[in-house]
């Protein structure tokens, strides 16, 4: 796992930095950096998983191709986390797809018809 460099507050004695929340300039900035930092690492990590390829079939010829595919309820959309352990969390209720699986996955037995908002069928 990557280590994520921890940044420090302003060192500023009349800073609220040591209280959640602190809105002065320099913590601002440095959160942003910090998150950046994180969101990066994390887009990382996810795509270690991505190139191994579909979990169905087995294709694996282009990493940017595979998707993830939920099994149950989405928490949160995992492109805007920074967290690795909401990550890792939200990686345990699903599979990582190639496009034709994910569509077979979301694909009505019945009627024919793909449709992405309803919860898989498979």
């Amino acid at each position: 796992m990557n280590e994520i460099e921890i940044f420090e507050s302003c060192e500023n004695p009349s800073c609220h930095s040591y209280n959640k929340g602190c809105r002065c300039l320099i913590c601002k900035q440095l959160e942003a950096a910090r998150k950046r930092k994180n969101k990066k690492a994390v887009k990382e990590y996810v795509m270690e998983f991505k190139k191994r390829g579909c979990q169905d079939c087995g294709w694996n010829k282009n990493a940017n191709a595979i998707v993830f595919h939920h099994i149950g309820e989405k928490t949160f959309k995992m492109s805007l986390c920074h967290s690795f352990k909401k990550v890792n969390n939200e990686l345990s209720k699903g599979v990582f797809l190639c496009p034709n699986c994910h569509a077979i996955r979301h694909t009505d037995p019945i009627t024919g018809k793909i449709d992405y908002r309803e919860k898989s069928y498979r």
